[in-house]
């Protein structure tokens, strides 16, 4: 199925051109209300939710997710491993150098834990 997709390669066009097909269907907003309702109901495991959660948070704010950024995965990720604060690896479900870690923990889970998780 995607070999015989056309690739476009200004798909994620930056400057300010008109965008693709292909960045619209990528680029649909999600409004504060539809957020809410769509995470508020959920009951999925964090582990299952985790990226689609963060996904939508992008959409809602306007902000680029971290494969349409950094498609390598050098600078912004999900699932990354980063040297903690304190000395050591630490790992982030989102990552972004030089803005933040990003750990997501169940609910009524410690957060203290997703915090020494990332900072040592």
């Amino acid at each position: 199925m995607f070999g015989r997709r056309r690739q476009r390669s200004n798909a994620h066009k930056l400057d300010g051109g008109p965008p693709t097909t292909l960045a619209r269907w990528h680029h649909q907003p999600v409004t504060p209300h539809e957020f809410a309702t769509k995470w508020m109901g959920s009951s999925r495991a964090e582990r299952a939710a985790a990226q689609e959660h963060f996904i939508d948070l992008c959409r809602m704010l306007g902000e680029q997710t971290p494969n349409e950024a950094d498609p390598h995965g050098d600078w912004y990720a999900f699932e990354k491993g980063a040297a903690r604060l304190e000395g050591g690896d630490g790992y982030a479900d989102v990552w972004k150098r030089g803005h933040f870690g990003w750990e997501y923990k169940g609910k009524k889970k410690d957060l203290a834990a997703a915090y020494r998780q990332l900072v040592g």
